[in-house]
């Protein structure tokens, strides 16, 4: 398996390394990097813990070269809170609803409300 890299994206680090990845398809996938070499790491196994957690073993992909790092690590994914709520929601779930984010314009002031 060959990997290209593209060019160096600016990292968030707010999440551990971890970002989203939007893909031109609208979907998306979790990019995490190995916390030692900075690499990416492939998801190798899930394991749902509960509805709501699940355990990420990943490996780094760093594996040959001259100094491979090779560094295999566990990860979790909590889902916190609804941003849209469910069309059809299992009773059993109960999460809180997130806070609407106010969208600002460049100047700083909030955006109008389109509601005429």
């Amino acid at each position: 398996m060959t990997i290209q890299a593209a060019a160096p994206e600016p990292r968030d680090t707010r999440f551990g390394g971890a970002q989203a990845n939007r893909s031109h398809r609208g979907g998306g996938a979790i990019r995490v990097h190995c916390p030692h070499c900075e690499s990416l790491a492939k998801v190798r196994t899930t394991r749902e813990v509960t509805a709501l957690y699940r355990e990420l073993r990943f490996q780094c992909m760093n594996v040959h070269g001259d100094e491979p790092c090779g560094h295999t690590f566990v990860a979790s994914l909590v889902i916190e809170r609804t941003i849209v709520a469910s069309a059809r929601p299992n009773p059993r779930i109960r999460l809180p609803i997130a806070t609407p984010r106010v969208r600002r314009m460049p100047s700083g002031q909030p955006a109008a409300a389109n509601d005429t």
